[in-house]
Parts: C-alpha cells; sequence; structure tokens
C-alpha cells in the first residue's frame, strides 16, 4: 500500500512539474508584432508581457483573452512609472478589452494603462458580460461610452462595465472617463457581485442618472 502511495505521489508531482513547465512568457513587442497575436498564440497559464510603450491600432485594442486563463501584463505591475508608460491608446475608437467568454479569475490584466477608449452602449475601457476577469494595478482614464443613436436607452461604464460579473478590480485608478447625461456610471457600471478593492475612482464626467427600469441589480460609480 505505501509503494502504491509513493507511486501517486510521484505522479502527481510529474503532473505538477508538468503543468508548471508548459507556461511560456510570450513578449510584445519582440517576439509578437501586437498584443492581441500573443493572447492568440498563448494556452492556459502563458503569461504576456508587454515592454512600456504605446500601444494602438488593430491587433493592440478590442482585445479579447476569449476564455483563456492567461495573465496580460505589464513589465513591473507594482511600479506605477511602468505601468503609466504600457499604454493601450484606444485612439478614440473601440475598446480596450472585452471579456465575454467566461474568464475567471485565473484570467488576469496587471499594470496597464487603458485610454481613449470610445463606444456605443458599454465599457469604453473594459467590458465584462457573464465573465470575471481579475483586473488590477491598471489606469483606466479617458474613455468615453455614449448613446447608441439606434438605441439611446442604453449606456453604461465609460471606465468599466461589469454585467453579470464578479470581477475583482484591485488596486486600480479608474479617473477621467466620461458618458452622457442619462448614461450609467462615469466610472464603473456594475451589475453583478464584483469585488472592488483599493481603487482611485475620481474625476467622472456626467456619472449619470437613472433611466428607466433596469431588469438587474445596478450600481454605478
Amino acid at each position: 500500500m505505501m509503494r502504491m502511495n509513493f507511486s501517486i505521489i510521484v505522479l502527481a508531482g510529474i503532473i505538477l512539474f508538468a503543468n508548471i513547465a508548459t507556461a511560456i512568457e510570450r513578449h510584445v513587442p519582440s517576439e509578437y508584432a501586437t498584443i492581441q497575436a500573443a493572447i492568440d498564440a498563448s494556452s492556459n497559464d502563458d503569461v504576456v508581457i508587454i515592454a512600456p510603450g504605446t500601444y494602438s491600432g488593430a491587433g493592440n485594442k478590442d482585445l479579447d483573452f476569449a476564455g483563456k486563463a492567461i495573465t496580460v501584463k505589464s513589465t513591473n505591475p507594482d511600479d506605477s512609472a511602468v505601468v503609466a508608460a504600457t499604454v493601450i491608446d484606444c485612439g478614440n475608437s473601440g475598446r480596450g478589452f472585452s471579456f465575454h467568454s467566461g474568464e475567471n479569475a485565473n484570467s488576469i490584466l496587471d499594470g496597464v494603462t487603458i485610454r481613449n477608449g470610445y463606444v456605443f452602449t458599454e465599457g469604453g475601457g473594459i467590458y465584462c458580460s457573464n465573465s470575471s476577469p481579475t483586473i488590477e494595478n491598471c489606469i483606466i482614464t479617458n474613455n468615453t461610452a455614449t448613446e447608441d443613436p439606434n438605441n439611446p436607452s442604453i449606456c453604461y461604464g465609460a471606465g468599466i462595465c461589469l454585467k453579470g460579473s464578479t470581477a475583482a478590480i484591485i488596486g486600480c485608478e479608474i479617473t477621467s472617463n466620461s458618458s452622457p447625461n442619462n448614461c450609467f456610471g462615469g466610472g464603473i457600471f456594475c451589475s453583478g457581485n464584483p469585488t472592488i478593492k483599493n481603487c482611485k475612482i475620481k474625476k467622472q464626467h456626467n456619472a449619470g442618472t437613472r433611466r428607466g427600469n433596469m431588469p438587474f441589480k445596478w450600481h454605478w460609480c
């Protein structure tokens, strides 16, 4: 019996080592020209590391984890200067990230700046729908969610929009995002039960007034 237990322990150790060994770091832009290219090449547990710089245009906005349990991060998320220098600039067309494929806490965005997102309806900087990633040490600034001319009653979350989400938003600065009057949430719109901890949420423009009845629990700030 002891020999069998020992064999099981050894096998478990080999499996654990194999899982650790297969995790790959993927560097932008030295190995991949765009952030999305690095994400697309990644498998669960991989880490996409973004060097300081400004990233814009196709492949560097409207970014999508596609349900993968990966980490996308700057070279040093704990250094505020590095975070401020690692910029996803959406160019006032599109958003930074869209999480909509059931991502969970193991899908991590860490230590980047997202600015100049501009979308109709939902999530100028980051959009989460029935997905619950971990978003930490990020700067979300100067993003806009505005009314869709074809459906002006829907407009949520200029900085971050969380719908049906238990995302964790930790240590982020969410500042100077804007939504027009009668929209919801210049900074964050929440539908669900997210964790928002140690964040600075300030200087939002037209942070919103309630408009109509909403079919889900709501909160904005």
